[in-house]
């Protein structure tokens, strides 16, 4: 099955989802505001690492991540759909942010799903993170110099390499553009 056959999939079962609460809370269709008559907004995400799937009950949304849904299979990521769309149906019924307390346990319990807060997907997406800092030392050996992300992206776009763009307060070594790119190089190889 393609990504995008999974993605219809997951799609489908969001409805399928919602229209379970619905039979389960007949006496929603009797609240001032007609919140219910729509299904949430399902987008897909190549970022989430870690959960599987995210509500947010404001923007009537559900993110899944593609990497779950294309890795594990249907059922544990069915149960996954299920627990979104709980989500966003006890904070819309409820009137507040119910999170995983009684409410939301009360919704998935109705709608035929045990109440579990976390999933156990056995596949983990690769993290493909830099290192925050990065630590160039002084040939003197008493002193170093941490450079954080913002400052990386802000040396590696200079083009001068022989500029002195700091100096070792121990010894006086002068540090050149060129020696912290090397440094910064062997640190991220």
């Amino acid at each position: 099955m393609s990504v995008s056959e999974k993605q219809q999939w997951a799609k489908s079962r969001v409805e399928y989802w919602w229209n379970r609460c619905l039979e389960a809370f007949p006496e929603v269709q009797y609240q001032r505001f007609p919140w219910w008559k729509r299904f949430p907004t399902v987008e897909f995400s190549n970022r989430m690492s870690k959960a599987a799937g995210k509500a947010n009950t404001g923007l009537h949304r559900i993110r899944f991540s593609n990497h779950f849904l294309t890795n594990e299979s249907k059922s544990d990521f069915d149960q996954t759909i299920g627990h979104e769309v709980a989500h966003i149906f006890a904070d819309r019924l409820f009137n507040r942010a119910c999170k995983h307390g009684k409410f939301w346990r009360l919704v998935m319990t109705r709608i035929g799903l045990p109440p579990d807060r976390c999933h156990s997907y056995a596949s983990t997406p690769p993290r493909k993170r830099r290192a925050s800092t990065i630590v160039v030392n002084c040939p003197c050996g008493q002193a170093n110099w941490p450079i954080g992300k913002k400052k990386q992206d802000q040396l590696l776009s200079l083009q001068i390499s022989d500029t002195k763009i700091a100096r070792c307060r121990k010894c006086g070594h002068d540090f050149t553009l060129g020696e912290v790119i090397t440094s910064i190089s062997e640190q991220l190889a």
